[in-house]
């Protein structure tokens, strides 16, 4: 619809010199109106080809030259994921997961490495409208996705260690929910 194009262009735009405003405004927006919703997502076939353009438009701000939007976009994105169902969030978590681990390792705000950690939370979690508990598919997304952005440099970073307490956190719930 032209209201969910407007929003796409809102977060795309880059020219001029209160861009960032206006790109602020739309992921502002998005999390608005998420936070209004009492359910899931549509991720039929034409839904999920729009939240998809949505997720890519929002995993662009993760790199923001606002360094003050990029900690939105990943509360946007953990706002969409928690209003998915398990297979959606896998399949959205393909494509920003790899960048929220980057984030939560290598950035040098505490703010947006907090809100990376905070996004793959939403991330990996069923929303209870889909049973609750850990979403297994999107916690071995998670790993495939931390494993491809550990390098030398990661293992230096100061978010490295949120990031293992993150996810021992993650398989200590699922092993004592299972009591392996």
């Amino acid at each position: 619809d032209s209201l969910g194009n407007d929003i796409l262009n809102q977060i795309v735009l880059t020219e001029g010199k209160n861009s960032w405003k206006q790109r602020k405004e739309a992921m502002d927006n998005v999390i608005a109106r998420l936070s209004k919703c009492s359910g899931m997502l549509s991720t039929d076939h034409k839904a999920f080809n729009s939240l998809k353009e949505l997720i890519a438009a929002i995993r662009s701000r993760l790199n923001d030259s606002q360094s003050n939007l990029k900690p939105l976009a990943a509360r946007a994105i953990g706002s969409i994921l928690s209003h998915t169902d398990e297979q959606s969030q896998a399949k959205i978590g393909k494509a920003v997961f790899p960048s929220l681990v980057n984030a939560a390792m290598n950035d040098m705000k505490k703010t947006m490495r907090d809100a990376a950690i905070s996004s793959l939370t939403s991330g990996i979690k069923r929303n209870k409208l889909d049973g609750g508990g850990t979403n297994l598919l999107s916690l071995d997304v998670f790993i495939a996705s931390m494993e491809s952005e550990l390098s030398d440099a990661a293992l230096k970073s100061a978010g490295l260690a949120d990031v293992l307490f993150f996810l021992a956190e993650t398989l200590q719930s699922i092993c004592s929910n299972n009591n392996v």
